[in-house]
């Protein structure tokens, strides 16, 4: 759904269609539609600038950073599991732990949120995966 279509709705309908989103967000990724879960947040993430409606502005922002929350996990769970392959990578790991294909991979969804045009989106976004900055450096 676009922003527009959100405007005018009551706000249980709101946080049923925002919802819909979080579930999309879940079946793209487990499908392996990385991009598509990555525009899903990003129009979630757009959201944010709307506050036409500042009485149920609260609960927008905690249903859409629970969004950005998700798609952080997963994003950080995707690197982890490539990280314990063929051993499991300790709790306590550093940056020299972490093989290549797991820095390239990190370094690929920051550089895919580095282009995100608009700042409010990419800032939200890029704060979702920080932890996932912990396979980059010390």
């Amino acid at each position: 759904g676009s922003q527009r279509e959100l405007l005018n709705l009551s706000q249980q309908d709101y946080a049923n269609r925002i919802e819909e989103l979080n579930q999309s967000l879940k079946e793209a990724w487990a499908s392996d539609q990385k991009v598509k879960a990555l525009k899903i947040v990003i129009q979630c993430s757009k959201l944010l600038s709307d506050t036409s409606v500042i009485q149920f502005y609260p609960s927008k922002f905690v249903l859409i950073t629970d969004i950005l929350d998700t798609f952080g996990r997963l994003v950080y769970d995707r690197i982890w599991t490539m990280c314990s392959d063929p051993r499991p990578l300790p709790e306590s790991f550093t940056v020299d732990d972490v093989n290549d294909t797991a820095k390239e991979t990190c370094l690929n969804w920051f550089f895919k949120i580095a282009s995100i045009r608009e700042l409010l989106p990419r800032f939200y976004v890029e704060a979702a995966i920080l932890k996932c900055n912990r396979f980059l450096n010390k």
